[in-house]
């Protein structure tokens, strides 16, 4: 399938955390043509919407992760599928792709997500649907409305309803400072409308962001944690991330959860004579290799290297290296205590690092 990404500039991704550069590697991965191409890439000529994409194949390394085949203007209705993975400002340039993108739907094209509910549902306002589990909330731009709102509550957070990352989010507590200042300036001296809600201090635990897939959520989030001194959980902002639905901590000891079970699967391998089990993000092999003699040594972690995905971790016990194997230079060690190692990007012939 030739598969497309509409996306902000590939030279900005940070491939380490960006979904759309998980998607993009998944579907390499099954074979699949990768396009992508901006927002202004696109046009629309006698009827037809069209643009030029990039011809792209991902090259494994960390940095310089991609190389263009080749660019040309195609109309969107022959792809095979489109992905819409801008990011906002939900500015009129983000509103004027969307209508693009459906005329584009029109001619035949298969765009996800839908164009139309991009559109009508602001990330912000959405949260309009279940007003009964939010903080209090107004959306205005009447200054009168905003300073009686933040009298009524007094500790208050206030935001534009068009970005993302955490930008534009200002906290007033009950002295009132700069209020007035924050209102000029995001309202754009009431000529814009913004959010504002009652503070939640709560917040210095984390936000979490729930996934739905299939109409159920999945069991575990990530919690979002504010730096010390802000209040923007949002990583872009500097906020860190934690598993802690995940486990909990006791003393020296970590137990998993047990939901963590139910996904489990159980299956015999032999390190000796099977082959690559499957791609996978992280292998634990604690105190088996040394038990192995040289040549059988070499064989398991080939096996591993050769199982393990891009960038892939690798566990092993406290007297075993990847070290004098055939692929001794294919790891990078991590924290040397751990005995933990990072699968590297091979570099060929060519000069391009490639994922192996």
């Amino acid at each position: 399938m030739k598969i497309a990404f509409l996306a902000d500039p590939l030279a900005g991704f940070k491939t380490y955390k960006d979904s759309t550069f998980a998607m993009m590697r998944e579907a390499a991965r099954r074979g699949h043509a990768i396009y992508a191409f901006e927002q202004k890439d696109m046009a629309l000529e006698e009827g037809i919407v069209t643009a030029e994409v990039q011809h792209i194949v991902l090259t494994g390394h960390e940095h310089d992760w991609y190389q263009v085949v080749s660019r040309e203007e195609v109309r969107l209705s022959t792809l095979d599928a489109i992905i819409e993975r801008k990011d906002p400002p939900f500015d009129m340039e983000y509103v004027y792709g969307t209508y693009l993108l459906e005329l584009a739907e029109k001619q035949g094209a298969r765009v996800f997500n839908k164009p139309s509910a991009i559109r009508d549902n602001n990330e912000k306002l959405a949260i309009a649907q279940f007003s009964e589990f939010t903080s209090p909330t107004l959306v205005t731009s009447s200054e009168a409305r905003l300073r009686a709102f933040h009298a009524k509550h007094q500790d208050v957070i206030f935001k534009p309803l068009d970005g993302m990352g955490g930008t534009g989010i200002f906290r007033v507590k009950a002295d009132g400072l700069n209020l007035g200042a924050i209102i000029e300036t995001l309202t754009e001296n009431g000529g814009q409308t913004i959010m504002a809600q009652r503070f939640i201090p709560d917040i210095a635990k984390g936000d979490k962001r729930i996934l739905v897939i299939g109409g159920k959520p999945v069991p575990f989030s990530l919690a979002r944690i504010p730096q010390a001194g802000e209040v923007r959980g949002n990583l872009a902002a500097g906020g860190t991330g934690r598993l802690e639905d995940y486990y909990t901590i006791a003393h020296a000891t970590v137990r998993f959860d047990a939901r963590l079970l139910e996904h489990i699967n159980y299956a015999d391998h032999s390190l000796a004579t099977d082959s690559v089990f499957a791609e996978t993000q992280l292998i634990c092999c604690r105190n088996v290799l040394i038990y192995f003699n040289k040549t059988l040594q070499d064989r398991a972690l080939g096996l591993f290297h050769e199982s393990l995905c891009h960038r892939g971790f690798l566990g092993l016990g406290s007297r075993e290296v990847p070290n004098f194997s055939s692929v001794a230079d294919d790891f990078e060690p991590l924290p040397e205590a751990e005995k933990l190692y990072r699968k590297r990007a091979r570099k060929h012939a060519s000069g391009v690092r490639h994922d192996t």
